[in-house]
């Protein structure tokens, strides 16, 4: 019979026994690894069906949930115009609530305070976390952030299949994909 010593105290979190050390590049490929796949795995685009002419009405109601979740969003557009369009109508569409806004000017590198930003042409900002696009935007952007939201228009026949071979690379590709029919069929 032989009687154990008392055993030191472990600490919070501590293993009781040693494991053998891994080889540091093995365990920081498993970690590059597993960090990309659950990222890809978190990224999810949403495919909003509607009408052209209610595509951005329903992309202010889009913006003002993500506003409300307290997310950063980031609205693409093709043009200055339509910027200006949308910094219009997210100003009027809701009488309920305001939704502080800015036109990002290019070149600007530091985060605006405004929590939504519309920007002229594709650019990733980090500080946002939402990727909502009023025009046809590239997957490539579209996969650095955790949201995007992409506009299935159901009376343009070339956007319709633009989107269908969006969602087919995108599905290809692994990312999580929702697809939100129209109300108003």
């Amino acid at each position: 019979l032989v009687v154990l010593g008392r055993q030191p105290r472990r600490q919070r979190g501590q293993l009781p026994v040693e494991l053998p050390e891994r080889p540091r590049a093995v365990l920081r490929h498993r970690v590059v690894h597993q960090q990309r796949d659950r990222d890809m795995s978190e990224r999810t685009i949403y495919f909003l069906e509607t009408p052209s002419d209610a595509q951005r009405v329903l992309l202010c109601r889009w913006v003002e949930r993500f506003f409300e979740e307290c997310k950063r969003v980031q609205v693409v557009t093709d043009s200055s115009m339509a910027a200006q369009q949308l910094d219009q109508l997210l100003c009027t569409f809701s009488q309920s609530s305001f939704i502080p806004h800015c036109i990002l000017t290019p070149g600007t590198i530091e985060a605006p305070p405004e929590p939504v930003v519309l920007t002229i042409g594709e650019a990733f900002l980090d500080y946002c976390q939402v990727l909502i696009c009023d025009c046809a935007a590239n997957l490539e952007l579209m996969k650095r952030y955790p949201l995007s939201v992409h506009f299935v228009l159901r009376d343009d026949p070339d956007r319709r299949r633009q989107s269908r071979l969006l969602w087919q690379t995108a599905k290809n590709q692994g990312l999580h994909l929702r697809h939100v029919p129209s109300s108003d069929k």
